[in-house]
């Protein structure tokens, strides 16, 4: 090769091991007690058991560091993630909280500068965490909140924030955000912010028809093709998840086999001796009764679901003849 080829040289992708270790390592950069970037990476990883985590607010001296700004949004928002994470230190930052979010709810929270509460997804969502832990002591915030991203004056920053607004929104409404795929997802981390929220249940596919392991197939080479050294902590704790949640999936997909339906099945008669059939001697007897072929097949589509994730109903079977029938459900796999 002459010298002035090595210039152009390619590099080869990074392989997954490689990414995931990159992303750990730029989690942990900011995975200290209080850190607002760190508590929420903890938030969106929670349920993977192999990070081991130092962002809690409530130990160290953070809280007593802090002390004198609690009601400020920034160390409000540190306390949601600590009361998400940990309710039973409700009983010392409780009044802190209440009068932060009382705070907070007199303050215009729209100018143009965009440099506030809505427009920083590490507190916004803080925030909701914050007032979810004391709803029963300031009721109208929640609603206020959802009244406020509700607003028509709110322009979020980039699509990545209105996605982390529209997160928020679902917890507060209870309705989940109908995603159009792929169309309205373009950058890597706006792919991996979709797939967390599918996993959360607020957001769902807008079309049917979509299938959502092509965002999590699409969120994968984003994994691969990112650059974690130049990522915020959050969006690598959403690659995180995305590419671990994909590589479970993938996991299962390969271990599970044909064999394993026929073994589902074998176990039907031992698990029905669970089925509640009080005596009618007691007082309010539970009995579920069974009165049709239909009720079978439903106790059975349950037993199937929690193994597979691709049962479907009324699979269709080849035409023989002239004539064609469906199956009660299937695995097309």
């Amino acid at each position: 090769m002459k010298p002035h080829e090595s210039d152009h040289t390619i590099e080869p992708p990074a392989s997954l091991g490689s990414q995931l270790s990159a992303l750990r390592h730029r989690v942990e950069t900011s995975n200290m007690p209080g850190n607002r970037d760190g508590l929420l990476a903890r938030h969106i990883l929670r349920d993977l058991p192999d990070f081991t985590w130092h962002v809690d607010p409530f130990n160290g001296i953070w809280l007593e560091d802090n002390a004198y700004r609690l009601e400020d949004p920034g160390p409000l928002a540190v306390l949601g993630y600590g009361l998400s994470a940990n309710p039973a230190k409700q009983g010392e930052v409780a009044a802190a909280v209440c009068s932060g979010l009382r705070r907070l709810m007199h303050r215009n929270l729209l100018p143009g500068d965009r440099a506030n509460v809505l427009h920083d997804m590490s507190i916004l969502l803080g925030v909701c965490l914050a007032a979810e832990a004391v709803q029963a002591d300031v009721p109208e915030f929640k609603p206020w909140l959802q009244k406020t991203l509700d607003d028509q004056r709110l322009w979020p920053a980039d699509r990545l924030h209105e996605l982390a607004q529209q997160h928020v929104h679902a917890i507060l409404s209870g309705h989940p955000l109908a995603l159009e795929v792929p169309g309205t997802l373009v950058r890597d981390e706006e792919l991996a912010m979709a797939c967390w929220m599918l996993d959360q249940g607020t957001a769902t596919l807008s079309n049917p028809l979509d299938d959502p392991r092509e965002v999590r197939k699409r969120t994968m080479r984003a994994v691969l093709r990112a650059d974690p050294t130049n990522l915020p902590v959050p969006q690598a704790a959403l690659l995180f998840h995305a590419a671990d949640n994909m590589l479970s999936m993938s996991i299962d997909q390969m271990v599970l086999s044909r064999s394993h339906v026929s073994s589902v099945l074998r176990r039907f008669e031992a698990a029905m001796r669970r089925w509640r059939w009080d005596s009618d001697e007691l007082q309010h007897p539970i009995q579920w009764e069974v009165r049709s072929e239909r009720e079978v097949q439903d106790i059975l589509w349950i037993m199937l679901r929690s193994v597979f994730d691709d049962v479907v109903d009324e699979e269709p079977l080849p035409k023989v003849g002239h004539g064609s029938h469906r199956a009660d459900f299937g695995l097309p796999r």
